[in-house]
């Protein structure tokens, strides 16, 4: 019982375990016993006893490999003798490889008042040993935990010590993981905190067992006791930490596992999560984890499943596997840092850094430097550390800081959170209900794209501009800020301190407008269109100004009023009595004497009924001024500028006018777009143009033009070098058109450039991922820092690829080339370092033929090169010669056409989707290396016809039936297919195949799988599998499910040519033999069987073994000694004859043949 395996040097294993057998060599109680093991679970040699003491009892083993093949073994010893006599103990005792000891059994612990129990081992990166165990004396309030550093020898170096800090309470049930960076981390189970809650702390140490910062609190939830920890060391540097969480004893799950990730600094990594089901009323045991490869980590605990009355009705074992939370650590130099498809721990320390955080939730820090940070899909968490950063959030609920610095910070996709603090800087929440705070400094936020949320410009003079939300509040905070607020409906606004400009309109429903409150500034506030209520600050001075017959209310203030020109209706509520300070309406704006003959107003009583009221009108402009709390005929109360009597304290205003819906001629080159999808066109002299709102197309002609493109998909013209255009963060995917040699640099964020017309001009990118459409000139295409596409489509502007072109893919990770035309014969491409690099793909666009030919120069070592041929239609032939390439690998799509694809040097890839591989038409010749072709839904034979040096070939998905023929692979050549991504059961039959050897990999489904004629090997998967090995000494292996192992003849497996079962399973797996077996004999474990009288030996062996019966035979003696043979009687003669008679050698299998059930 309670027993440990370690893995050996050699691949063997090690099992320790408490034993009470009283036999052995230990007849006083338990004792620990160990045994070796083959890698495949066969004994090698007898038991052992470890310890030496054996008076009363030794209990729970614990094991570690040393770095000189030994083994140290501890564990806890009750006989309370020798140097330890007053309780339990912690000694250990060095084993070699064998099981034979090495010096002495010896004492670990130095204090030894009181229990020392609960022993754990972890082996450090130097070959030194770290031993923790719990002392029940340990510190000055009762249980600690204690530890000692021993070397490979077992020696002690220094003394024993406290792990623990905390000392209040009983500090149990600690565990140990040894880190790749040479320290480690204990943690333990704290009942410090109150009479009945116990949490999980942990301690990390460096190698020489000092202490690295203080203990720490594992656990988030503290709702319930937090118990029995456990910690695992992952390749990646980091640590898992698991434990039980008590729970309540009602609900559903009644107790559960937590477990957190840990960066090897102790930084938590992402949160907590629950590491068991939730679903079944479950009562956990204790955890236990392990890193098993490709970023992931299995946590396991027993279970019991409890009725409403917390009864058990059934037990076992569950296990949950994890991905890791990927560390990328980058250096104090600019680099490119990239996650994975799991969640990320990216820190990108000091330089100007480009990161990427792939799929899943991710974590990035930015550090110091100028760093561009891309969060893709996932919620992810980004800091963007100081300096001036650009950050795009991508897809999912974001987490953005700015820290320090002007950053330039995209929200994307999702419901984000941004704090851009310090600095001036650029934010765009993108598509969500965004959280945005700007911080100090002089900000330009957006949210372009509705939703509700909140916008907080806090500190700085700030640019905040919405569009189409449904329900936003907008904090301006302090300074002179400029708040747009267009289309949606409705929201709130409060501009608060400094001297605002607000610009409101709204589709439907209404918006709130608060001015600041006492800063005696001067605000302005325009309402394009809809209702709003516009509170007003005291003190100041505010502007007015409706569109589009907007109704406008204001309330609260005393402050100064100045109406605007255009039409629309202020409504101005509340009362001022004669005499009193009130609000100011100015009206001096229509004229030193507005109400005078002539003049544009006129003033009435509103309305007979509503006496206490007044109306004043434009009767130019159609202003209407509603004024509520007065009466017309008492107007000498009120205060109307400088050109009339006093007028109240007003609290509500409405303002209304119109714009035109096309584009509009304010005055000569000056262009102003509405809303729509407008064109603007300047033609001669230096024009500004103005696109507002839509998919704007604006061409100021000739001269040096300024372009202000707005929201939208916007196109630009640019004919001279003194065009500026301009374009606002989030303002749409934008085209500048040039027949001019033009860099992006300077029209930030412009997605793609188009270049018009026949010359030979250059096109330069910026760090956003831009699109190229070239010309039929000669041209020079340089991307930047992001995922550029460089496009010659023959349809557009007659664009060719040739030896006149070159393009710099730039530093983005995924650049790509699309080309688009004939080119075969003379007009083929070749692809070389002259003409191509930083490029990731080639892209080839369907309605042509291609010949493409790649020269050795083009890529480096290393490096892998995408051809997508995919997309290409019936009747579009492509031939891809990668020949030339000695130091980089090629991954090539065919297509519809007829295909002849070569590879190089390299491990060559090539891909076909499902209906795209054609035998009659298609060849992939594989070159030098070790080169994959992957099908999808592929029926048909696969010869060497087809495929010329290809290794393997993966089937990806869909219905597979495919047939393998001899010529695949040629005499002493080994050929693999793999089927392990299907679900769908897939046929494969290399019954055909003479002088090779095949290696058969199945999926999911129930596959039906055929060997050739020499020793294959053949995995089945997890379905109910069909094996056949056909002749030679087969590898076979169903993998789960209910497998039938099919043996057409005995002479497929019979001698010393026996097949291999590994795994197989008599309750559920079956064995189709050419005969009927009508019993099963005894087992038989006493004879002789060595691989050179293997016939002669079985022979002898088996005289007794009855016509038609199968029989199970381990040999004692011989160089097959231990291993399990199933011999089956298939010629109907009593005995073994070599060539009639069945044999398999059965490895690792799960339950024994007692009857002849398993045979059909």
């Amino acid at each position: 019982m309670l027993p440990d395996a370690t893995v050996l040097a050699d691949g063997t294993i090690m099992v320790t375990w408490q034993d009470n057998s009283l036999a052995g060599g230990d007849a006083a109680g338990f004792s620990i016993k160990g045994q070796i093991l083959s890698a495949a679970g066969a004994k090698i040699g007898g038991e052992f006893l470890v310890n030496t003491t054996t008076t009363g009892n030794q209990t729970v083993p614990t094991n570690a490999l040393l770095d000189n093949g030994n083994v140290l073994i501890l564990w806890n010893d009750l006989s309370a003798t020798g140097d330890d006599t007053s309780g339990s103990a912690i000694r250990a005792q060095i084993v070699t490889a064998t099981g034979s000891k090495v010096g002495d059994e010896f004492l670990v612990n130095t204090q030894t008042t009181g229990n020392q129990s609960q022993p754990h081992v972890a082996k450090l990166a130097d070959g030194n040993v770290i031993v923790t165990w719990f002392d029940a004396n340990g510190d000055a309030s009762g249980g600690g935990i204690k530890g000692q550093l021993l070397d490979p020898t077992g020696a002690k170096i220094g003394g024993e010590f406290l792990v623990n800090t905390q000392t209040a309470g009983v500090q149990s049930s600690a565990n140990i993981a040894a880190l790749a960076n040479g320290t480690f981390v204990v943690t333990w189970q704290d009942s410090s905190g109150t009479p009945t809650l116990s949490s999980i702390k942990a301690q990390l140490f460096d190698a020489s067992a000092n202490k690295i910062g203080g203990e720490f609190l594992v656990n988030a939830a503290t709702g319930f006791s937090q118990t029995n920890p456990a910690v695992a060391a992952m390749s990646n540097g980091s640590f898992v930490i698991a434990w039980r969480d008590a729970g309540p004893s009602t609900g559903t799950p009644v107790q559960l596992l937590r477990a957190q990730v840990f960066s090897a600094d102790g930084t938590p990594i992402g949160t907590e999560f629950i590491a068991s089901d939730v679903a079944d009323r479950l009562s956990m045991g204790s955890p236990t984890i392990a890193d098993i490869g490709n970023g992931q980590f299995i946590i396991a605990a027993s279970s019991s499943v409890l009725n409403a009355s917390n009864v058990q009705v059934s037990q076992g074992e569950r296990a949950q596997i994890f991905n890791l939370l990927n560390q990328v650590i980058g250096t104090p130099d600019t680099e490119s840092l990239s996650g994975t498809a799991g969640g990320d721990f990216i820190d990108g320390q000091a330089g100007a850094d480009t990161i990427h955080g792939f799929l899943g939730s991710d974590v990035i820090s930015g550090g110091d430097g100028n760093d561009t940070i891309y969060g893709d899909e996932g919620d992810d968490f980004i800091d963007s550390g100081d300096d001036d950063d650009t950050v795009y959030g991508g897809d999912g609920d974001d987490t953005i800081d700015g820290d320090h610095g002007a950053d330039t910070i995209f929200g994307g996709n999702g419901n984000d959170t941004i704090y851009a603090a310090e600095g001036d800087d650029i934010i765009d929440g993108g598509i969500g209900d965004n959280q945005i705070y700007g911080g100090e400094g002089d900000d330009v936020i957006t949210s372009p794209s509705g939703g509700t949320g909140m916008l907080d410009g806090e500190g700085g003079n700030d640019r905040i501009t919405v569009t189409n939300a449904s329900s936003m509040t907008i904090y301006g905070g302090d300074g002179d800020d400029t708040i747009i607020f267009n289309g949606g409906t409705g929201g709130s606004i409060d501009a608060g301190s400094g001297a605002d400009t607000i610009f409101a309109s709204v589709a439907s429903g209404s918006i709130g407008v608060r001015t600041g409150d006492g800063d005696n500034e001067s605000d302005y506030v325009s309402i394009g269109s809809g209702a709003a209520y516009v509170s007003l600050g005291r003190n100041d001075t505010v502007q007015l100004n409706g569109f589009n017959n907007a109704n406008i209310s204001v309330s609260f203030g005393r402050q100064t009023i100045i109406p605007g020109t255009g039409g629309g209706t202020i409504s101005i509520w509340g009362y001022v009595g004669a005499g009193e300070a009130g609000i100011v309406l100015d009206l001096s704006v229509f004229g030193p004497n507005p109400f005078g003959p002539g003049g544009p107003l006129t003033i009435r009583n509103s309305s007979a009924t509503t006496p206490g009221s007044a109306l004043i009108t434009n009767t130019v402009t159609g202003l209407t001024i509603n004024l509520y709390g007065v009466d017309a005929r008492d107007l000498s109360s009120f205060n109307l500028g400088g050109v009339a009597n006093p007028l109240y304290s007003p609290q509500n205003q409405t303002l209304d006018g119109s714009f035109a819906d096309s584009p509009a001629l304010a005055w000569t080159d000056y262009l102003v777009g509405a809303d729509g999808n407008d064109t603007l066109r300047g033609f001669g002299g230096n024009d500004q143009l103005f696109g507002g709102g839509g998919n704007d197309r604006l061409d100021g002609g000739l001269g040096a033009d300024t372009m202000d493109g707005g929201t939208g998909n916007d196109t630009f013209v640019v004919n001279d070098p003194g065009d500026v255009v301009i374009e606002l963060a989030g303002g749409g995917t934008d085209t500048i058109e040039t027949s001019i040699s033009f860099s992006l640099a300077a029209a930030p964020n412009i997605e793609n450039i188009r270049l018009t017309g026949t010359g030979n001009i250059d096109a330069m990118g910026d760090d956003g991922t831009n699109a190229f459409y070239a010309n039929s000139g000669n041209n020079r295409l340089s991307g930047g820092g992001g995922n550029d596409a460089f496009i010659f489509d023959v349809n557009l502007n007659a664009a060719t690829f040739n030896g006149g072109d070159f393009v710099d893919g730039g530093a983005g990770g995924n650049d790509q080339i699309g080309l688009r035309g004939g080119y075969t014969g003379a007009n083929a491409v070749t692809l070389s370092g002259a003409n191509i690099t930083g490029v990731e793909t080639v892209a080839l666009l369907s309605g042509f033929d291609y010949t493409v030919t790649a020269l050795d120069d083009l890529l480096t070592a290393g490096q892998t090169m995408t051809i997508f041929g995919s997309g290409l239609g019936a009747g579009d032939n492509f031939t891809f010669d990668g020949s030339a390439e000695t130091s980089g690998k090629f991954l090539v799509y065919g297509g519809l056409g007829a295909d002849v694809l070569t590879g190089g040097g390299g491990n060559d890839g090539f891909s076909f989707a499902a209906g795209r591989f054609d035998t009659a038409t298609d060849i992939v010749n594989g070159g030098n290396g070790s080169d994959q072709l992957a099908l999808n839904g592929f029926s048909g034979t696969i010869s060497g016809a087809n495929l010329i040096g290809i290794e393997s070939v993966v089937l990806l998905s869909g219905s597979n039936a495919i047939t393998l023929a001899d010529d695949w692979a040629l005499s002493g050549q080994s050929r693999t297919v793999f089927a392990s991504a299907l679900t769908q059961g897939a046929t494969i039959d290399g019954s055909a195949e003479t002088d090779g050897r095949l290696a058969l990999y199945g999926g999911s489904g129930n596959d039906v799988l055929t060997g050739g004629a020499l020793a294959d090997q053949i995995v089945g998967g997890s379905g109910n599998d069909t094996i056949r090995g056909g002749l030679g000494g087969d590898f076979l292996r169903g993998d789960g499910g209910a497998d039938t192992f099919v043996l057409g003849s005995a002479a497929e497996s019979t001698g010393i040519n026996y097949d291999t079962l590994v795994g197989f399973d008599a309750s559920i797996d079956r064995i189709d033999l050419p005969g009927t077996i009508t019993a099963v004999d005894g087992a038989i474990s006493v004879g002789t069987l060595s691989r050179g009288s293997f016939d002669s030996d079985l022979t002898a062996v088996l005289a007794g073994l009855g016509a038609n019966h199968a029989v199970t035979f381990t040999a004692n003696q011989g160089d097959l000694a231990g291993r399990v043979f199933l011999i089956a009687d298939t010629n109907g003669i009593a005995g073994y004859q070599a060539g009639d008679d069945a044999v398999f050698e059965l490895v690792n299998p799960v339950q024994g043949i007692i009857d002849p059930t398993p045979f059909v």
